[in-house]
């Protein structure tokens, strides 16, 4: 399957089955959360994904050529859908790509211009293209985490997001990244930062508290409220600590002159979990308070807990002052974290 024609075919057969599921009220919500420019036929995301699986079969494998040209084909109309389509395309064959494609993504991120789309590129296609090739994918991650374009910069994070998930993943590169990136302006990178750290610590939540400790102060909420989910008591205590005794020298406001704002009033957060508002300027730090209220009783830790964590001030200060200074050592030497 590898003509004109044939690719014609398939763009065409997926477009019918899409209409097929077109669901109009659907539409109208979809294209109000997203605050979508974009058409929408409300088919949901495990339909759009059956429907692409259902007409370009991964077996036996399609050729390469054939996979880029269906996801340009779908790509070329601004319908939400088929955008989305598109990148199930590139996503259930990404085994076909390499790093030469990334010129064809580069354009579908940028295009992009909503969670709904980056979230299932940069992981899920990026990501995969890297762990084969991560000389060259990396140098145009390094790129795209300086670029002004915020879902290049969400996306250079997100590309790393799966082996790190794991257990593995190239940790060093996240860390000079996040780094890089720790007071950007916008929602949407500074979520992607919380989403990675959150991912990571379910497997490794010693490296990231390591990590994350001696940089709580300056992390915005939405950051350290993905980041600490995972975290032990007494970590997320110590987080808390740092925070009400750190700088309060957190990103705010609109971003540096040129730099395009990914987020109007309400939108929608990003794939992995619900958008939140906004704090008002000046407003008590949320993520502090929720590491410091006493838990509910749905809670996995019980008020008489809680309550004992919280009369043990001496022990959490020793304990900060100890993990700072381990914190501060891994900073220095990463190999050894």
């Amino acid at each position: 399957m590898s003509g004109p024609g044939d690719v014609d075919e398939l763009v065409e057969l997926v477009v019918r089955r899409l209409a097929d599921a077109t669901d109009p009220a659907r539409a109208v919500e979809a294209k109000r959360y997203l605050k979508s420019d974009l058409d929408h036929l409300g088919v949901r995301v495990p339909e759009v994904r059956g429907i692409v699986k259902r007409t370009l079969p991964a077996r036996p494998p399609v050729d390469h050529d054939v996979v880029v040209a269906v996801a340009e084909g779908l790509w070329s109309e601004p319908v939400h859908e088929r955008r989305l389509a598109a990148c199930q395309v590139l996503e259930q064959h990404e085994a076909v790509l390499t790093a030469g494609d990334l010129p064809l993504i580069e354009r579908l991120l940028r295009e992009a211009r909503t969670w709904a789309l980056v979230d299932v590129l940069a992981p899920n296609v990026v990501g995969p293209i890297f762990e084969r090739d991560p000389v060259a994918v990396g140098a145009v991650l390094d790129r795209w985490n300086g670029d002004q374009d915020v879902w290049l910069r969400r996306a250079s994070v997100l590309a790393l997001l799966r082996p790190l998930r794991a257990g593995d993943g190239d940790w060093d590169r996240f860390t000079r990244y996040a780094e890089a990136r720790w007071t950007d302006q916008e929602f949407f990178v500074r979520k992607a930062l919380g989403w990675v750290l959150r991912d990571t610590a379910k497997r490794r939540p010693d490296l990231v508290f390591a990590w994350l400790l001696p940089r709580a102060a300056t992390a915005s909420g939405v950051t350290i409220r993905e980041a600490i989910k995972p975290l032990t008591d007494e970590q997320r205590t110590a987080i808390a600590a740092a925070r009400a005794d750190g700088p309060r020298t957190r990103a705010r406001g609109p971003g540096p002159p040129g730099w395009r704002s990914a987020r109007g009033p309400g939108e929608g957060g990003c794939m992995d979990d619900a958008d939140e508002p906004r704090r008002p300027t000046g407003s008590p730090d949320r993520a502090v308070r929720l590491a410091a209220r006493p838990p509910t009783s749905s809670s996995a830790y019980d008020r008489s807990g809680w309550a004992a964590n919280q009369s043990r001030d001496s022990s959490v200060a020793s304990m900060v002052s100890v993990v700072r200074s381990f914190a501060a050592m891994s900073m220095s030497e990463p190999g050894q974290v």
